[in-house]
């Protein structure tokens, strides 16, 4: 689906206030460092902010991060697969030195925000419609019978 899009990221550090951080975000990547099992333990706090602060539908993916340090692992990709499937997130592995997945965990954000607003708008969509035909049928009901004033322009 070629669209063109404007994506901006800002990266917060864990000492930024938390309602701000979140407050206008659309889509969010939690990450962990696959080589760190503390920060891995992180996730599950940065999930319950994220639910308490982002706005309602913001699209989340799980990014275990430095994949290219195997050899330092401490988080197993199943305990990272497992917990994007806990809390319904897709999931990634990456590695910014080697830019694995770097490009397809933001496509995949990207698509999933825009599947939201597209869901969104024609929600939008069919109640304005839904709303413009109720109105239309009050607007009938309340015109006189028979042949409208000769005199006037309108029914009323």
């Amino acid at each position: 689906d070629p669209r063109l899009c404007t994506i901006s990221v800002c990266i917060y550090p864990p000492t930024h206030p938390i309602s701000l951080s979140f407050s206008l975000s659309q889509g969010i990547f939690l990450v962990y460092d696959i080589s760190s099992e503390r920060s891995y333990q992180h996730i599950m706090k940065w999930v319950s902010d994220v639910d308490e602060y982002a706005p309602e539908g913001v699209q989340k993916i799980l990014i275990g991060n430095k994949a290219d340090e195997e050899q330092k692992r401490q988080v197993g990709r199943e305990q990272g697969q497992q917990l994007a499937k806990e809390y319904g997130m897709d999931f990634y592995e990456t590695s910014a030195c080697t830019n694995l997945n770097i490009k397809e965990s933001f496509t995949r954000l990207t698509e999933l925000v825009l599947q939201a607003h597209r869901k969104e708008l024609d929600g939008l969509r069919t109640r304005a419609s839904h709303e413009l035909a109720l109105a239309e049928l009050e607007e009938d009901e309340g015109k006189p019978e028979g042949p409208a004033n000769s005199s006037k322009t309108c029914w009323c």
